[in-house]
């Protein structure tokens, strides 16, 4: 599986790209979707010194679409992934003012079966009371409704989240292993949540796509006009990415 840097990580490299404009997020990823022209932009300066970040805006409607997509997994049975985000921009939200942000995905799977199905998701939202937060699952057939569920708080300014996630060692086994690191946390031996007993073979990593995926239609009425700011996604099978 390649090695994902997003926009604002390849220009720290000095010799990738001469400038910052949305060509480079074609560049840097397999798919992009952009359903409203200059819906996505990339723009200096980034996050955590890097020179360019990718900024997704939010329209009135919400069957619009901004996401970039990597589909160079290949079914993979370990996958760890980190990126940046910002939501300053859109201020306190509330808890129906919500759009998936980050999702990977399991097309092939064990004998095929799990076509299309999002196996983590991190969806931004609201908490109700003045947090913004990524409420997130990972898929476990442990649970009643196939998923082990999680929240993600955010703070101002910068946010830094990495996840890992490991499929199970057979169909019988529940020993699959999910983690997250939440912004501020950076120690890989303290994930601030995980489970080790999912019930996950019948998964695999095919894909992933960040940015606004699917906001629902108080997200769209009130939050029109306003940027989530992305930075440094990378994604690995197996070594820590931002951890210490």
């Amino acid at each position: 599986m390649k090695k994902i840097l997003l926009i604002g990580a390849l220009f720290a490299s000095g010799a990738s790209f001469a400038q910052c404009d949305i060509t480079n997020a074609q560049n840097a990823w397999d798919n992009v979707r952009e359903d409203v022209a200059t819906q996505m932009d990339v723009v200096a300066p980034g996050m955590a010194g890097t020179a360019c970040l990718l900024t997704v805006n939010s329209t009135a409607s919400n069957a619009d679409r901004a996401r970039v997509q990597d589909r160079s997994p290949n079914c993979e049975s370990s996958f760890r992934a980190h990126f940046l985000v910002n939501v300053d921009a859109l201020g306190s939200l509330a808890a129906n003012e919500r759009t998936k942000l980050y999702n990977v995905q399991c097309i092939t799977g064990d004998a095929g079966g799990c076509d299309g199905i999002g196996m983590v998701q991190l969806r931004l939202q609201g908490d109700g009371a003045g947090t913004n937060i990524l409420r997130s699952f990972v898929a476990d057939a442990n649970q009643a409704d196939l998923r082990t569920r999680f929240d993600v708080p955010l703070v101002a300014g910068q946010n830094s989240v990495e996840i890992q996630w490991v499929r199970a060692s057979s169909d019988a086994a529940s020993d699959g292993i999910f983690r997250a690191w939440y912004p501020g946390n950076t120690v890989e031996a303290a994930p601030s949540f995980e489970v080790t007993n999912l019930d996950n073979f019948g998964y695999c990593v095919d894909q992933v796509n960040l940015g606004l995926i699917k906001a629902t239609n108080a997200w769209a009425t009130n939050k029109a006009g306003a940027n989530i700011n992305l930075d440094e996604y990378e994604s690995r099978r197996v070594s820590a990415i931002s951890l210490n």
